[in-house]
């Protein structure tokens, strides 16, 4: 990570020892709490600019993120037995019709 990025956003798996975070230069990186903090996968430049909400999907292991780069995706879906498959989905790079301010 950049030495002038900041940690923006922190957020939990619920039912499981899984902390996500995202920073200002757009990585975002996922921790097993379990092993004291263990970096599970980091992803350096998952967007184009500070990373500004992530979420996991209610009831999956599935981690949502938005950038200041205008575009959603889903950075990580854990398995069951939280091994990691990692998905870069490309998101909108302008805002959709009904969106958009008339």
């Amino acid at each position: 990570m950049s030495s002038n990025a900041c940690l923006l956003t922190l957020i939990f798996l619920d039912g499981h020892p899984i902390l996500a975070s995202a920073s200002s230069a757009g990585h975002v990186a996922l921790w097993d709490l379990n092993d004291g903090g263990r970096l599970l996968h980091l992803v350096r430049g998952a967007h184009d600019g500070a990373v500004t909400a992530a979420e996991w999907v209610t009831g999956q292991p599935v981690l949502v993120t938005s950038g200041e780069d205008n575009s959603v995706k889903v950075s990580f879906q854990l398995n069951f037995d939280l091994s990691l498959t990692y998905s870069r989905s490309n998101g909108f790079l302008i805002l959709p019709r009904l969106l958009q301010d008339s």
